[in-house]
Formats: structure tokens, C-alpha cells, sequence
């Protein structure tokens, strides 16, 4: 894997994310439920979940903060 360290940006690409991008969206439950979030269109998402009990409860989390990317390479908050 190609990779080098940079202090500023040079040649990666720039852009516009909208706001609650189908892409940014998590699913978070407890076990022994289960549920997933997939991006179905660049508009759309659909979410699958098993509910156990009457006490489960899923929540689908836009993430407004970018946290799992590269600092230089985040999306602005």
C-alpha cells in the first residue's frame, strides 16, 4: 500500500458532502439484537433490525463529526 506524510493537502480530491449523506448514517443496538444500515441509493438507505423483546431499541446515528478519516482528509464539521 502507497502511502506518504503530509502537512497539508496537495493532490486529493476536494468536495461538497450534504448534510446527512446516506453514507454517514450507523446503526447502534444492544446484543443480543441485531441491525444494519446499507446505502441503497445515493438518496436512500434502508435499515434492517431483529428485535428481540419489547425493550430493544435501535438507533440510527448521523455521524456529524468526521472521526474515522485521515485529519487532513475529514470532511469539515
Amino acid at each position: 500500500m502507497a502511502y506518504w506524510l503530509a502537512n497539508q493537502r496537495t493532490v486529493q480530491e476536494r468536495g461538497v458532502i450534504s448534510r446527512f449523506d446516506p453514507r454517514f448514517w450507523t446503526v447502534n443496538f444492544p446484543r443480543p439484537m441485531m441491525a444494519a444500515v446499507t446505502t441503497t441509493a445515493p438518496d436512500a438507505l434502508r435499515v434492517d433490525a431483529v428485535f428481540h423483546t419489547r425493550g430493544d431499541l435501535a438507533g440510527l446515528i448521523w455521524e456529524a463529526e468526521d472521526t474515522h478519516d485521515h485529519p487532513l482528509l475529514r470532511y469539515a464539521t
